[in-house]
């Protein structure tokens, strides 16, 4: 896997985590119940989760370089 091809993945999965969140806040929109407003601070926090996983990967790999 070539640094290109890391670079395209993790940019589609933040993508991914941020629709994920944007579908969840239209859902509690679209209807605003308990369980719609659960589903959104769940996906929330997954994609938090996500995003860290991502900057710390990314930090791994600057530190390998150096």
């Amino acid at each position: 896997m070539t640094k290109g091809d890391t670079k395209e993945i993790r940019e589609s999965f933040v993508k991914l985590l941020s629709e994920d969140v944007i579908d969840a806040f239209d859902r509690r929109d679209l209807l605003d119940t308990q369980t719609n407003r659960r589903n959104l601070m769940r996906t929330m926090f997954a994609a938090i989760e996500g995003l860290v996983w991502v900057y710390q990967q990314h930090v791994r790999s600057v530190a390998e370089a150096m």
